[in-house]
C-alpha cells in the first residue's frame, strides 16, 4: 500500500465521525484534509512527503492521536519523518494553551508560522485558502467567527508570514479573501 493511501487511511480513521466547523455542513473531516493533499499533489516541485502531511496535519491539533501515533502507524523512513515535520509545522502550538486569550494564542501561532520554511508555508495556503473557500461556499450570511476573527486573521497570517512564498497561492488567497469581504460589506 502506498504511503499515501496509509495516511488517508489514517485520517479517515484519526477524524472518525468529525465534521467540518463553522458553516451550514455536515461533511466529514476527511473532506477538507482530500481536497488539500490534492491541491499539494498538484503543486508545482511537491513531493510525496507534502500531499501525505495534508492527510496528517490536523491529526495532532484535532483529534486524540498524536505524531508519535501517526509514526507507528506510517512508519519512520526519510518520507514519513518530512510529512511528519511538515505537519508539526502546520500544528498550532496555541493548542496545548488553551488557557490563554484567542489574541494571545494567536500571536503565538503567527510567530511560529513567520519562522517555518517555505515549502511549509506554502501547505499553510493551500490550508487557509480551502478553509476559507469553504466557509464561503457554506455561509448564506456572515458569521462573527467568520468576519470577526478568521477573516482578518487570515489577512495577518498572509501579510505578516506568507507573502513573496508562492505567488499563484498568494494571489489566489488575496482573491478568496476579498471575495468573502465583499460578500459580507
Amino acid at each position: 500500500m502506498s504511503l499515501i493511501v496509509k495516511a488517508a487511511a489514517l485520517a479517515r480513521e484519526a477524524h472518525k465521525g468529525q465534521f467540518r466547523k463553522h458553516g451550514h455542513s455536515d461533511r466529514p473531516y476527511t473532506t477538507h484534509l482530500a481536497r488539500t493533499a490534492g491541491r499539494a499533489a498538484l503543486m508545482i516541485g511537491s513531493c510525496e512527503a507534502d500531499v501525505v502531511a495534508m492527510w496528517i496535519h490536523d491529526i495532532d491539533e484535532d483529534t486524540d492521536m498524536t505524531f508519535s501515533d501517526i509514526h507507528r502507524f506510517l512508519g519512520s523512513g526519510d518520507v514519513v519523518v518530512l510529512a511528519v515535520t511538515l505537519a508539526r509545522y502546520l500544528t498550532n502550538p496555541s493548542k496545548k494553551f488553551p488557557e490563554l486569550s484567542r489574541a494571545e494564542r494567536k500571536a503565538m501561532d503567527l510567530e511560529h508560522i513567520i519562522n517555518i520554511p517555505n515549502r511549509a508555508k506554502r501547505l499553510k495556503m493551500i490550508d487557509r485558502i480551502d478553509n476559507l473557500t469553504e466557509a464561503l461556499d457554506d455561509n448564506e450570511t456572515p458569521t462573527e467567527w467568520l468576519m470577526g476573527l478568521y477573516v482578518p486573521e487570515s489577512r495577518l497570517l498572509l501579510d505578516a508570514a506568507l507573502r513573496g512564498v508562492d505567488a499563484e497561492l498568494e494571489a489566489e488567497l488575496d482573491a478568496i479573501l476579498a471575495k468573502i469581504e465583499d460578500k459580507f460589506a
